[in-house]
C-alpha cells in the first residue's frame, strides 16, 4: 500500500470515529430531550388511565414509569411514597384510605358526617347538596343516613372505575372530578383552620394533580364552576321562593310587626325626648346643689360671726352688769355718807 492509501486508511478511521462520537452525542441529547417530553406530557395529560393505555407507537405507557413494587427515578420522582403507575389504582388506593378514615371516624353518626363531607363537592345538584348538608348538620343520625351515604360513596367511586372502556377522555374526566375533590379529605393532620387553609399545596390535592394532570384538572376546575355557579343560581331562587312563600303566609304578622315597629320607633323617640329632658332636669338640679352648697357655705360662716359676736356681746353685758353692781354698791355708799352728813349737820 502507498503512503498515500495509508494516510487515507488513518483519515478514514479517524473519521468513523468521529462520526461515532457524534452519533453517541446525538443519541444521548435525543434521549434527554424524549425523557424531558414524556415528563412534559406526564405533567399534561397525567398517568395512564388504565394498564392498555399505549402511546403513539403501540406500546403500553405503564412500561415506561416502570414498576411500582421496585420503583425507578421517574416514579420516586413523581410519588414520594406508594406511586401507582395508572390513575385506576390511585382510585383503589385512594377509596382504600377513605374507608379507613371513615372506620375510625367513631360512631355511626360521625361516620355519615364523614362520608357526608367527602360526597359534598361531588355532588352536581342543589337537591344532593342539601340532602348532605342535612345529614352533617342534623344533631342524631337518621335510620337511612348510613345506607343513603355508603350507597352514594359508592356510586361516585363506581362513575370513576366504570363507564365504557374505549372512552378513555370520560374516564379520564371522571377519575379527576373525584380525585380532585376528595383530595382536601386526605389532608394529614387536618388543617386546623380548613376557611383559610391552602389546599394547592398539600400533599395530598398536589399528588391528585400529578396523577389527573393539568389538562383535565382545568376541565374539572371549570366544570367545578359551573355546578358552583348554577348551584348559587338555584340558591339565589329558593331563597327568593322561600322569602315569597313566607311572606304571604305571614302577611299578618308581617303587618304587625311594621306597625309594632312603628309604635316602638315612637316611643324610642319620646324615651330619646323624656331622657334628654331628664338629662337637662340633672343638670339643674347640679346647679341647684351648688347653689345650695354656696349657701350653706356662706350661712355656716355667717353663723360663725354670729357666734362670735354673741360671744362679745355677752362678754360685754357682763362687763356692763359687773360696773351697774359697782355702780349701785358706790350708790349706795353715797347715799349713806349724805345721811351720815346730815345727821352731822342736825348736831352741830
Amino acid at each position: 500500500m502507498s503512503t498515500l492509501g495509508k494516510v487515507l486508511a488513518i483519515l478514514n478511521v479517524f473519521g468513523a470515529i468521529a462520526l461515532a462520537g457524534l452519533a453517541a452525542l446525538n443519541y444521548g441529547t435525543r434521549q434527554q430531550w424524549a425523557y424531558a417530553v414524556f415528563r412534559n406530557d406526564l405533567a399534561l395529560n397525567g398517568l395512564p388511565v388504565d394498564e392498555n393505555q399505549t402511546d403513539a407507537e403501540g406500546r403500553p405507557l405503564v412500561r415506561e414509569l416502570g414498576d411500582p413494587s421496585n420503583p425507578g427515578q421517574t416514579l420516586k420522582e413523581l410519588f414520594p411514597s406508594s406511586p401507582v403507575t395508572t390513575q385506576e389504582a390511585e382510585v383503589q388506593r385512594v377509596r382504600g384510605l377513605i374507608d379507613s378514615k371513615i372506620s375510625q371516624a367513631g360512631n355511626e353518626a360521625d361516620q355519615n358526617k364523614m362520608r357526608a363531607g367527602i360526597l359534598l363537592p361531588l355532588v352536581e345538584t342543589t337537591a344532593e347538596r342539601e340532602r348532605l348538608m342535612d345529614v352533617i348538620n342534623r344533631p342524631a343520625p337518621q335510620p337511612d343516613d348510613a345506607g343513603f351515604t355508603q350507597t352514594e360513596l359508592d356510586k361516585a367511586f363506581q362513575a370513576a372505575t366504570g363507564g365504557d372502556k374505549n372512552d378513555r377522555a370520560g374516564r379520564r374526566r371522571a377519575i379527576a372530578h373525584l380525585l380532585l375533590n376528595v383530595a382536601s379529605a386526605l389532608i394529614e393532620p387536618p388543617p386546623e383552620d380548613p376557611v383559610n387553609f391552602d389546599v394547592w399545596q398539600s400533599p395530598a390535592f398536589t399528588r391528585a394533580l400529578t396523577v389527573v394532570g393539568w389538562e383535565a384538572a382545568v376541565h374539572e376546575m371549570e366544570a367545578q364552576t359551573q355546578r358552583l355557579n348554577r348551584t348559587a343560581t338555584d340558591l339565589a331562587g329558593s331563597m327568593q321562593t322561600e322569602r315569597e312563600r313566607f311572606v304571604s303566609a305571614n302577611k299578618g304578622l308581617i303587618d304587625q310587626l311594621q306597625n309594632e315597629a312603628l309604635r316602638v320607633k315612637a316611643l324610642g323617640d319620646l324615651l330619646a325626648q323624656k331622657k334628654d329632658q331628664a338629662d337637662k332636669q340633672e343638670e339643674l338640679v347640679r346647679q341647684r346643689m351648688a347653689n345650695v352648697k354656696l349657701v350653706s357655705e356662706e350661712l355656716d360662716s355667717a353663723r360663725k360671726t354670729t357666734d362670735q359676736t354673741l360671744k362679745s356681746l355677752q362678754a360685754l353685758g357682763q362687763s356692763l352688769f359687773d360696773e351697774r353692781v359697782k355702780l349701785r354698791e358706790a350708790t349706795s355708799n353715797n347715799q349713806q355718807l349724805e345721811r351720815n352728813i346730815r345727821d352731822l349737820e342736825k348736831n352741830r
